[in-house]
Parts: structure tokens; sequence; C-alpha cells
């Protein structure tokens, strides 16, 4: 009895695995938004660090992955209307409804930005003065930061494509005094001389948060989810993220 209760498992688990339908491979369609160096839409950077990592990890079930650069608010839509399979990164905050990995693939932290002029700082509770500040719409900033933007009605909300450089843009040309853009996007831009590191000024960071790759939520996307987050944490595969993120730093 044991032994058939075991059999069954297996075919259970080779099933909810297997990636060919009338001898098609199976399709992924995820949906991002663009957050270089996480997620790039260039031929030099291909898909980000996070499209590379994902896509050699999905592939080697023998799916095959496709990844669409949507706005933001509109990437969240089309999964929740089942329109594309899922979000290449996203917190349970962005997207309660979705499955996510057990693992994070990464993590990432929003800093506050100012021009190098102002004197503003971070500070407990937020205040922010006669400053005018711009944040990215339904982005996940952290539960405290998420209930002073709901609740906050001077606070400029932008949405669309390229939303980080939009920021910066909307900063330096001095129609906005504060943004919140991660750290890691923005020392990106300074390192590829996209943005002068003489220009703007970091006035402090929120906690650090987690992000995951979420799917709607099936049967068969449950069962990947498991088989990703259990090769997220293989060392060959962190080996491989962490050189991606190495390069960052270095220039087209």
């Amino acid at each position: 009895m044991i032994k058939i209760a075991l059999f069954s498992l297996l075919l259970l688990s080779f099933s909810a695995f297997s990636t060919e339908v009338k001898g098609e491979p199976r399709k992924l369609t995820l949906a991002t938004t663009k957050w270089c160096p996480y997620t790039c839409f260039d031929k030099s950077k291909e898909f980000g660090i996070i499209g590379v990592h994902l896509k050699k990890i999905i592939s080697s079930y023998g799916i095959e992955l496709t990844i669409n650069s949507y706005p933001w608010s509109r990437a969240i839509r089309l999964v929740e209307s089942k329109k594309v399979d899922g979000l290449l990164t996203a917190t349970p905050a962005e997207a309660p409804t979705l499955l996510f990995t057990d693992f994070p693939i990464d993590s990432y932290q929003m800093c506050f930005y100012t021009l190098s002029s102002n004197r503003w700082t971070l500070n407990h509770p937020l205040n922010f003065g006669t400053n005018l500040l711009a944040v990215v719409q339904d982005y996940g900033y952290g539960e405290s930061f998420d209930a002073y933007i709901k609740n906050n009605s001077l606070t400029t909300t932008i949405s669309g494509e390229d939303v980080s450089t939009r920021l910066i843009s909307l900063l330096l040309n001095k129609r906005i005094d504060v943004i919140v853009a991660d750290k890691l996007v923005v020392e990106y831009k300074i390192a590829n001389n996209l943005i002068s590191a003489d220009s703007i000024r970091q006035a402090g960071c929120l906690m650090e948060n987690y992000f995951y790759l979420a799917l709607s939520p099936t049967t068969e996307n449950k069962h990947l989810l498991k088989k990703i987050s259990a090769d997220l944490t293989k060392p060959e595969n962190i080996k491989l993220y962490n050189n991606l993120k190495s390069k960052v730093s270095k220039s087209h």
C-alpha cells in the first residue's frame, strides 16, 4: 500500500512539473516593468539580472519563457485578469491575490533623494515640510510608508513606463523636491553616467524589503513555484545571481 502511495506521489510530481502538452512545451509569460538593473529591456542588458537569472532556471524545465514590460500598475492588472501568467518581481503587498515563491529572489531598498542643495533628511515621524514628494503608483515601499502614501493627498503619484528615469528627471528639473527610488537603481544610473553623482543626494532610506516571483493561483503554478523555490536556494544559482549583480557597477 505504501509503495502504491509513493508511486502515485511520483506520478503527481511528474505531472506537475511536466512541460509537455500534446508534444509542445509549456509556455509561461511574465509581466514586469523597466527597473534596470533588476529588469531591463535593451540589447546590452537583455532582461536585467532578474530576467537572466529566472530565465536560466525556468528554461531548464523545458518551459518557454516570455518576459514583457508594461507600466507597473498595468502589469499587475494583466496578471489579475489572467492575461499573463505572473509577475517577474513583486511583493505580497503589491499583488495579494497571487502565489509567491517560498524564498525571495532578492531584497531591495527604497531611499529618498533630493537635489544636492536640499538639506531635508528622513525623519520620524515622516515630515516633508514644504517639500513636494513623488512616488510610483502601486509600488510596494514597505508597510509604514505605503500607509503614509495612502493617507497623504499631497503626495504626487506617477505611473507609466520607465518611472525611475522620470522621477529623477522631475527632481533634476525642480518640479519635485523629494523622490523615492531603489538604491541599486540609482547606483546603476550613476555608474553608467546616466546621472551625475554630484547632482543628487541620498537623504535616508527605508528598511530593506524582499521581492519574489509571483504567479496566478493555479495548482500547476503552485507546484512550479515549489520547484523554482528549491532551485533558487541551490549554490550554483546563488553564485550565478551574485555574479550578475556584481557586474551592475560596470558601464555599458
